[in-house]
């Protein structure tokens, strides 16, 4: 529910943004290719396939987060652009979607083994600034920077009806992500960029409905803690999660 409240945030945010500008605003829209290559621990090398300690191919919430390709999407913006004599200033809310599949080794694994295979998806939602100056009559140069919050989705892996076969799925956390980049518009519909996105760190658990050879979450969370070993199964694992970001714009 908390990634639901964070959208609503912006999107009150926005509405109340566009309510103040004035009437001499251009209103602009737009929509984004993006392909992003990940940083961070999303780029780290999957280390084991272990879950905890029960023997499995599955990643498991110590490597799930981890070991992400080229990133694929898509973006919309909406943008209010001012003519300050030096070029335009030009507050927006932006809104993208990126996804990510596992590095081919683990995948290959995973699908010869008929199971579940994760994947990751991103949606920052941002507000930001971005300042543009006409550098010729085909060419004009920009800046920008945004803040805002990052849902990730990560779909579950595993087997779902073989309990006598692990199934992860996992709930994550929103975080406070951040963007800075630059480019060039080509005329007045088309734009190139490159910018880097700091999607924050997320809290990945296991979800309930998660099972592990022939027991269920609540299960081992209880004979874990009945060891008395202070080890906790389920304790949230931190991802920190980035991308550098290419963007191609169509504005209208």
């Amino acid at each position: 529910m908390k990634k639901f409240y964070s959208i609503k945030a912006l999107c009150v945010t926005m509405l109340l943004m566009i309510c103040g500008f004035s009437a001499q605003a251009q209103l602009e829209n737009s929509v984004y290719l993006n392909a992003g290559v990940p940083t961070q621990q999303f780029n780290d090398k999957l280390s084991y396939d272990l879950i905890s300690g029960v023997a499995s191919p599955l990643l498991g919430k110590d490597n799930v987060g981890k070991g992400a390709t080229l990133g694929l999407g898509l973006g919309y913006r909406c943008t209010y652009r001012f003519d300050i004599g030096y070029g335009e200033v030009s507050p927006f809310v932006n809104v993208d979607f990126v996804w990510n599949q596992i590095k081919g080794n683990y995948r290959d694994s995973l699908s010869v083994a008929s199971a579940r295979i994760p994947k990751y998806f991103n949606v920052p939602i941002m507000l930001g600034i971005n300042y543009s100056y006409q550098l010729t009559d085909i060419i004009k140069v920009f800046g920008e920077f945004g803040v805002g919050s990052d849902l990730l989705f990560i779909t579950a892996e595993g087997w779902k009806d073989n309990s006598a076969k692990p199934f992860c799925k996992y709930d994550t956390k929103t975080a406070l992500c951040w963007q800075i980049g630059g480019g060039a518009y080509f005329g007045s519909h088309v734009s190139a960029s490159l910018h880097y996105y700091g999607l924050g760190k997320h809290s990945i658990t296991y979800d309930k409905k998660s099972h592990f050879a022939n027991m269920t979450l609540e299960e081992i969370e209880q004979l874990t803690a009945g060891l008395g070993t202070g080890y906790e199964f389920n304790k949230p694992e931190l991802r920190s999660i980035g991308t550098l970001m290419l963007r191609i714009g169509f504005h209208f």
